[in-house]
């Protein structure tokens, strides 16, 4: 055994900590659209509650399969991506 160094590990410790985050605007990029219309999308602030997203859309044909894909970027100086990324099929 080398000098300074024990048989045992030292323990692990978890120093994790929670984190609130407050979305004060959203906004919807890559508009138009190759199928549908947007007609609005804006933020929707509620006193004592989460800020939500609104956007009407609409399609002038009929669709059997809709893919909605969602990226959370915050912004300090720049937007940088954050580690939230969901993507969701619209018809389940």
């Amino acid at each position: 055994m080398a000098r300074n160094q024990s048989e045992v590990d030292p323990p692990v410790i978890n120093n994790t900590k929670a984190y609130t985050i407050k979305i004060t605007k959203y906004l919807c990029v890559g508009t138009p659209y190759k199928r549908t219309t947007l007609h609005y999308c804006k933020t929707v602030v509620q006193r004592n509650g989460p800020t939500k997203l609104n956007a009407s859309l609409s399609a002038s044909e009929t669709l059997s399969y809709i893919w909605v894909k969602v990226k959370l970027y915050y912004k300090f100086k720049t937007f940088q991506p954050f580690l939230i990324d969901m993507e969701q099929e619209g018809c389940e």
